[in-house]
């Protein structure tokens, strides 16, 4: 079994301006705060959790719906954090679009986990659990 999701990537020029904004924060925050690794930042689109190794039914989908969308004009506008655990880093631009195109990669018959905002995962607070 893989733990399958569609994503979007960010630039290498967004990533890096996100790294440079959040270095402040990074040097001076006083709580513990597991920063995730920006090579691994990603807009999550949906999230089929644990599937076959064969994910060829989601690929086939995913390759459906990408081939009616012109690309996205996506910038990053805002932060904040859900449950006081896991600080995120917004998106602005075709959000219109970007909300269509995650409602499309949620293939109804498959067991999907909705995602209702685009965001990026910076960082974590707290423990995790072990569950």
């Amino acid at each position: 079994m893989i733990r399958v999701f569609a994503a979007l990537f960010p630039s290498h020029e967004a990533k890096e301006h996100l790294v440079a904004a959040l270095r402040p924060i990074r040097d001076f925050s006083r709580q513990e705060i597991r920063w995730t690794d920006p090579d691994n930042w990603h807009l999550t689109l949906a999230f089929y959790g644990d599937q076959p190794n064969d994910a060829s039914t989601i690929r086939a989908h995913l390759a459906q719906i990408s081939a009616f969308h012109p690309p996205l004009q996506l910038y990053l506008s805002g932060a904040g954090a859900f449950d006081s655990r896991t600080l995120w880093a917004g998106v602005g631009g075709d959000t219109d679009t970007l909300k269509t195109l995650m409602a499309e990669s949620a293939d109804p018959t498959l067991e999907v986990r909705p995602r209702q905002r685009a965001h990026l995962t910076i960082g974590r607070t707290g423990r995790r659990s072990r569950d």
